[in-house]
């Protein structure tokens, strides 16, 4: 019984330092985090550090969707901000799932204030505020680069329309590859 006790007991001391932010025990594991957005959630993964194919040991950062508000509302700035990533830091890829404001709006000021290598967007024609993202996507720039901006209905058709999308975040590979 009082051995049960101390097991558990160091499994919770454990698990409470390792979930503190910056915990050195959870550097090097994949991080998957589901921000509350207000309407549905985004979602914030940093891969382990790993040593990509120009030879800089990093993790990478993969942003899907970005909730409905802007400005001083945009809940997932301030969640980015909270954890770390600081503004002008390199966010890997931004992924919009769909046109809608509730999934696009909020990644508007994420391109505004960090660094994005390559947006994903799903290609449906939307009008409105939705060019304004796009607008911004395609104006991004990382170290003075022009960023990329993958449209996934522009690419060859696949079986029954769907694609497969294989982004680079291990083996040394920071490669997208679409086929």
């Amino acid at each position: 019984m009082r051995t049960n006790l101390v097991r558990t007991c160091s499994i919770a001391v454990f698990l409470f330092f390792a979930s503190q932010p910056g915990s050195a025990q959870l550097e090097n594991l994949l991080q998957i985090n589901f921000v509350d957005v207000g309407q549905g959630d985004a979602i914030w993964i940093q891969t382990p550090t790993q040593t990509l194919s120009d030879g800089t040991l990093r993790s990478l950062n993969i942003l899907i969707d970005g909730g409905p508000d802007r400005g001083s509302g945009n809940q997932l700035l301030a969640y980015l901000q909270a954890l770390g990533l600081p503004a002008g830091s390199l966010v890997d890829y931004v992924i919009c799932t769909h046109p809608h404001t509730d999934h696009y709006k909020g990644l508007i000021d994420l391109l505004e204030r960090y660094e994005v290598a390559i947006t994903i967007e799903p290609g449906y024609p939307k009008g409105g505020q939705y060019n304004q993202f796009l607008t911004v996507a395609r104006n991004e720039r990382v170290g003075g680069q022009p960023a990329e901006l993958v449209n996934l209905r522009s690419l060859p058709t696949k079986v029954a329309g769907q694609y497969d999308i294989r982004l680079g975040v291990g083996g040394g590979a920071d490669e997208i590859s679409l086929g």
